[in-house]
């Protein structure tokens, strides 16, 4: 039954998107998947203390089953409990590490909670485990920005960027850590780099036109948020996102 995500609090929607897809592309059968797929009915209910218990029964059955770790972390924050959710979505990275979605479960907990804190330590356990891993690095890098934490989250991000093909939101980050310190020329360049190697990334591009507003350079900036506008599939939501830059 897909996940009727118009009943669940706004926070909780884009991982229950997150399981939603997973279970879709990924049916199996088994124990922890009835247990999982339980999670996932009570879930969709708002009885979180059920699904919590069908969840911790899943993992029982599988020690590696990042989903329904995700679900455990769904229900915990349900319940008001973001340490607990944090944690979970902790134990879903580690039995999937090179899986970028489960990152952005948690950098978006982190970022509606206010809790990066919570989110630097678990990231210090999986760079623990994985002390190679870009998705971690950069990750750790975007947590320890808000901390005031400048000099760590910089030696992260630039790590995460080096030489990965695939490090826009490495870069995005760079760029805007060096903007948060007026270093507008490190700024761009890094995201004009960013931008060679993804071009028409609207990431990339909006952050290159706020870099150039505030450098006071609005031509440059224009350019970048038309480029913006022009890329994206949602224009009304990227104009949005243009007027709160620009006023």
């Amino acid at each position: 039954t897909p996940i009727a995500m118009s009943r669940q609090p706004a926070r909780l929607l884009g991982a229950l998107a997150l399981l939603g897809v997973f279970v879709i592309e990924n049916p199996q059968c088994g124990i922890s998947a009835e247990h999982r797929r339980l999670a996932l009915y009570y879930l969709d209910q708002g009885h979180y203390e059920r699904a919590l218990v069908e969840a911790r029964r899943a993992v029982r059955e599988d020690e590696g089953d990042a989903p329904s770790y995700l679900a455990m972390a769904m229900a915990q924050l349900g319940l008001e409990r973001p340490e607990e959710a944090v944690a979970a979505l902790g134990q879903a990275i580690l039995a999937d590490p090179d899986n970028p979605q489960y990152y952005a479960a948690l950098r978006q907990v982190c970022q509606e909670e206010g809790r990066f804190d919570l989110g630097r330590q678990v990231l210090d356990q999986v760079l623990e485990a994985h002390p190679e891993n870009r998705l971690a690095q950069s990750s750790l890098g975007w947590a320890s920005a808000p901390l005031d934490d400048a000099a760590q989250a910089r030696q992260w991000l630039e790590q995460a960027a080096e030489g990965d093909s695939s490090a826009t939101f490495s870069q995005v980050q760079l760029g805007r850590l060096y903007m948060r310190h007026q270093r507008f020329a490190e700024a761009v360049q890094v995201l004009e780099q960013a931008l060679r190697r993804v071009p028409g990334d609207l990431a990339v591009l909006l952050a290159l036109g706020e870099c150039h507003l505030r450098q006071g350079a609005p031509e440059e900036a224009r350019q970048r948020f038309a480029a913006a506008l022009e890329h994206s599939g949602e224009p009304g939501a990227i104009t949005g996102q243009i007027a709160a830059l620009c006023y």
